[in-house]
């Protein structure tokens, strides 16, 4: 353990994943490779959650990104689909 590094101990049942790794030193950077990840993705998943919220304001203003006020339902279907596009 390298200095300035903090040990987590964490139980997990004998089938979990993580003990398929037989060396241990392999298994705790794959530990912390997955600690990471879960990381990151929860981030990412946030940053989408604050843009939907972000559409679902501009979709319930009636209005579109640019301030101007839908024509009909084409074209917000119109704006939907050059959404999915990007």
């Amino acid at each position: 353990m390298g200095r300035g590094n903090r040990r987590l101990t964490v139980r997990l049942p004998p089938g979990h994943w993580v003990w398929t790794i037989a060396d241990p030193a392999e298994r705790s950077a794959r530990v912390k490779e997955a600690l990471e990840f879960y990381r990151r993705f929860a981030e990412t998943i946030e940053e989408i959650r604050r843009a939907v919220a972000g559409l679902g304001a501009v979709a319930a203003s009636g209005r579109g990104a640019a301030g101007e006020r839908p024509a009909g339902d084409e074209r917000l279907l119109g704006s939907l689909d050059r959404f999915l596009d990007i």
